[in-house]
C-alpha cells in the first residue's frame, strides 16, 4: 500500500542541509527588512530549490538569517509548486531573560 503523510508533518529535509557553508553565498538573495511584531530584522534572504523529475514537482527553500537573532533564523518558508503545500514559520519572541546552555545569547 502507499502510505500518506499528515497535513501537518514538516517538509522532507532540504538536500541543501549538507551544504558546505561556503557555498551557501551563492544563493543568497540580497537583504530583506523583515518586520516581525516590534523587532524588524535586516535579513539575508537564501532561495535553494530543486525539481524531482519523478514527481514533475519543484520545491522551494527560503530562509530569512540575521546573526542578531538567536539561532539566526528569522523566517523560513517551504513550497510544493502545483499544490496548495506550503510550511512558514518565524520568530516569534525572543526573552530578554532567558540564558542558554552555552550563553550564546
Amino acid at each position: 500500500g502507499t502510505q500518506q503523510k499528515a497535513d501537518n508533518a514538516p517538509p522532507a529535509e532540504a538536500p541543501s542541509s549538507g551544504m558546505d557553508l561556503k557555498e551557501l553565498g551563492s544563493y543568497s538573495k540580497g537583504k530583506e527588512t523583515v518586520r516581525l511584531g516590534s523587532a524588524s530584522y535586516n535579513a539575508e534572504l537564501y532561495l535553494w530549490s530543486f525539481r524531482d523529475e519523478e514527481e514533475n514537482t519543484s520545491y522551494s527553500y527560503k530562509w530569512w538569517v540575521d546573526p542578531k537573532a538567536p539561532g539566526g533564523l528569522v523566517k523560513f518558508e517551504w513550497t510544493k509548486s502545483g499544490s496548495k503545500e506550503r510550511f512558514l514559520g518565524e520568530l516569534v519572541s525572543v526573552k530578554t531573560t532567558y540564558k542558554t546552555k552555552f550563553n550564546s545569547y
